[in-house]
This record gives structure tokens, C-alpha cells and sequence, in this order.
């Protein structure tokens, strides 16, 4: 219940209450909450103080509403694929997420010159940057930023990246097949910038997926930076006898 003689707000004692259940496993994920009705009348509250209560729910990434069937916990702990030839959109969408992206660049620049390196471009040439917002059951979850070789792959500019596979279009445009990847990965804090994006506090931790794909004629095709809530991921890895993921630390001193 909550303490109306409490100087906190009730939407955030409700927010609490919920997320103190979601957190202990009461509410578990892919459950059905009450409905704002039920919650109103559990509370002894509004329907409106109960709807800005799972509004923050939702943007911590907490639980998600699907049109005409309700609202549930999401699933925090999303396992992912270690691999910047995987798409996030399809590999989400065939595990029964609702996946979403808003396109927040989409331009030619003047490359800069770490990832002119990585793609073997020579000093003077520009890259095509394409940074996304992607969302997982109406949640903020990563940010997406790639770069390509403008000379091959302007057409990308043209077409509606929120709904189209970034990959499936790069292979179609550069008349390539994708062949392997080489990825690194590590945790690094949230910016101001990236808080307001992803809905979660400055500081805390995402995950940083750094890859660059190589076609079959091993000539890097594209370089990307995933920047993935922390509270929301677990990347798989898989192992065999010959080949093996490596580790590498870096000091800190």
C-alpha cells in the first residue's frame, strides 16, 4: 500500500512498490501486471497517478505495454549473440520481442581517422555515419552507430533504416557477401548524453560491442559501435575446441 501521509509522491511509491517486486521476482519476466483499474483500486489511488508510475516503469526498461492485451515485465536479462553480423532487429523479433528504431543520423562526413584505418580508407575520404536508437518492447535499449565507405554505400542514405536491416541492405548495395567479423567488447560508464537517450542514469554501466565486418574478399565493409544497457543484455558466446574467444585486459592505472 502506500502512505499518502508520506511526503514522496504516490506515482513514485507505486513506481517503488512495483519495481521492488519486479526486482525480488514476485513480478516475474514476461508476467502480466494488473491493469491500471486493478492497481488503482490495490493502491487506493487514481488511474492517472497509477498510469505516470508504469510510464517510469517503462522507461527504465522494466516493463513494456503490447496494444490490446497489457502490460508486462520485460525481460531483463535478453541474451544476444556476440557478433556484429548478427541483426538485432531479426534475432530479437524471432525470440517475441518488439523491436523498434528511430534513425538519429543518417549523413556523409569527413572520416575520422581511427575509423578510416579500420575500413582501409586513405586520409582524404568520407564516410557514411548511420546512428539508431534501438527499442526492445517499447524500452530504450541501445544505440547503434555505423560507418561505411562512401564511395560504395551513399545509397544507404536514401532508404528508411527504422525498418530496414542495416546488413541485408549493405550486402544488396555493395554486392557483397558477409564472411566473418572481429569484435571487442568491454563495460564503460553511461554519458549525460547517452542517459537521456537510453533512459537510464549517467554512470551507469552499458556494454560496448566495437565490430568490423569483412565480405569474402576480406575487405572491411563496415565498422560499428553498439552501446547496450547493461541492466537489459547478457551476450552469449560459443566455443569450440579450435577457436576460442579471447581476453584482453587493459590497466587502468
Amino acid at each position: 500500500m502506500v502512505d499518502k501521509s508520506n511526503s514522496t509522491p504516490l506515482w513514485a511509491q507505486v513506481e517503488e512498490d512495483v519495481e521492488n517486486q519486479i526486482r525480488a521476482g514476485n513480478l516475474k519476466s514476461g508476467m502480466k501486471i494488473p491493469s491500471e483499474f486493478e492497481l488503482a483500486a490495490k493502491y487506493g489511488i487514481s488511474r492517472l497517478t497509477v498510469r505516470r508510475a508504469l510510464e517510469r516503469l517503462v522507461s527504465k526498461g522494466l516493463i513494456f505495454t503490447q496494444p490490446g492485451k497489457g502490460t508486462f515485465v520485460t525481460d531483463h536479462d535478453l541474451p544476444y549473440g556476440f557478433s556484429a553480423m548478427v541483426s538485432f532487429g531479426r534475432t530479437l523479433r524471432e525470440m517475441g520481442h518488439d523491436v523498434g528504431t528511430e534513425v538519429l543520423d543518417q549523413a556523409v562526413i569527413p572520416g575520422p581517422a581511427e575509423i578510416l584505418r579500420t575500413l582501409r580508407l586513405d586520409s582524404s575520404a568520407t564516410v557514411v555515419v548511420i546512428r539508431r536508437l534501438r527499442f526492445v518492447d517499447g524500452a530504450p535499449a541501445a544505440i547503434h552507430t555505423s560507418y561505411f565507405d562512401a564511395r560504395i554505400y551513399a545509397p544507404l542514405l536514401s532508404l528508411d533504416l527504422a525498418k530496414e536491416s542495416i546488413l541485408e541492405a549493405a550486402e544488396r548495395i555493395g554486392g557483397i557477401r558477409i564472411a566473418y567479423s572481429q569484435e571487442s567488447i568491454r563495460a564503460i560508464p553511461c554519458s549525460s548524453a547517452e542517459s537521456l537517450l537510453l533512459s537510464v542514469e549517467t554512470g551507469r554501466p552499458l556494454i560496448e560491442l566495437e565490430g568490423v565486418v569483412f565480405d569474402d574478399r576480406n575487405v572491411p565493409a563496415r565498422y560499428t559501435r553498439g552501446l547496450y544497457r547493461g541492466d537489459m543484455f547478457r551476450f552469449d558466446f560459443k566455443n569450440t575446441a579450435k577457436q576460442t574467444s579471447s581476453l584482453a585486459f587493459t590497466s587502468i592505472s
